[in-house]
């Protein structure tokens, strides 16, 4: 079987050697209001995020175009935290609620929220959700019975433990955490430590069985994935060196691992999200901080603000912003990317949209 996985994946990857794709120019438009974090955008180019609202808390936020519009904390967690980090095609909303040490996953559907379930016997309640596909299923983490951190899956109600890598102290001692599920629900993530090494893992059918283990290329030690496509290729990165040097960027198909071409001159960068066309975008993590595309996965990255139009990316003064982060991708080429004013200490969003496509 991974012989055959090895061989789909480099033929795969020899396919993509010729691919050209051309890159597209951006409108930016900033998500206007004060105190907000933007984290996700869906195909319909709506927004997910949080804004927080004066003396009563920080609300789950979502956006149209560049209105910003409010949705009803989870009942019983009122005037605290409320966060959405994830949105799917329908608008449903996967995030957590925060208050007084608390931390539990929340769904918000059709703008009603709810807490999810933890695993049962956990330590403690804490738990996040981080994605949801069009399905419904949220993916993230709960605590289990020896306070680990281990990934889970909500559907149809209930949670899943998804387990872990067995580590030097056992599975039940190591952590772990889903980053990211696609439509068919395979999940990709990480697992490791406390005294083991952090490594790239998927869940091919969303079943502990399934399990796998990604590991670094050649060139990594330390890995984790961030997101994976319709067409399951997965992305994200790998230590190079030993884990106190930059990150690199990397991707798996088929559970082999290739590296992303870096950005020329970079230290240090991250695959962050694809869509099912495979165009990638992530960030300079080192020196002069940047957000890139790689317009298709075999292609060489490009710095975004290279690709803006005239108008680039203005604040309320209309002082331009250089673009700092890329957080999500939507499958029409629509971009949720961030810029983080050092001097300032605030984080602007803007969404990028194609000038193609407006």
């Amino acid at each position: 079987m991974n012989i055959v996985r090895s061989i789909f994946a480099l033929t795969a990857l020899a396919a993509t050697g010729t691919w050209a794709a051309e890159p597209a120019t951006y409108h930016c438009d900033r998500l206007v209001k004060a105190g907000t974090n933007a984290h996700d955008i869906n195909d319909r180019g709506v927004v997910a995020g949080a804004t927080s609202v004066k003396s009563e808390g920080w609300y789950p936020a979502i956006w149209r175009q560049r209105q910003v519009q409010t949705l009803p904390q989870v009942a019983g967690f009122e005037r605290a935290t409320n966060i959405a980090r994830a949105i799917n095609r329908k608008g449903d909303l996967a995030g957590n609620v925060n208050d007084q040490g608390y931390q539990l996953a929340a769904l918000w559907i059709d703008g009603i929220g709810k807490t999810l379930p933890s695993f049962p016997n956990g330590s403690s309640p804490t738990s996040e959700a981080v994605a949801i596909n069009d399905r419904g299923q949220a993916v993230g983490y709960s605590t289990n019975s020896m306070a680990r951190k281990h990934a889970a899956l909500w559907k149809n109600g209930s949670v899943i433990d998804l387990g872990a890598l067995v580590g030097q102290q056992g599975v039940h001692k190591t952590d772990s955490q889903a980053n990211a599920i696609n439509a068919s629900g395979m999940i990709v993530g990480r697992s490791g430590g406390p005294r083991s090494r952090k490594q790239a893992v998927q869940w091919t059918d969303g079943t502990r069985a399934s399990l796998v283990d990604l590991g670094a290329t050649a060139f990594g030690v330390e890995s984790e994935a961030l997101s994976v496509n319709a067409e399951g290729v997965v992305v994200g990165y790998s230590t190079v060196g030993d884990t106190s040097q930059p990150n690199r960027p990397i991707g798996w198909i088929g559970g082999v691992g290739f590296d992303l071409k870096p950005f020329a001159g970079a230290e240090g960068s991250v695959a962050q999200d694809i869509n099912d066309a495979g165009t990638v975008v992530g960030h300079i993590e080192t020196g002069d901080r940047g957000a890139i595309v790689w317009p298709h996965y075999n292609d060489e990255p490009i710095d975004l603000n290279s690709l803006l139009d005239a108008t680039g990316c203005q604040g309320p003064a209309g002082q331009t912003y250089r673009l700092t982060h890329s957080m999500a991708i939507n499958n029409n080429g629509e971009i949720l990317a961030g810029s983080f004013v050092l001097d300032e200490g605030v984080f602007e969003s803007f969404r990028l949209t194609p000038v193609s496509n407006r």
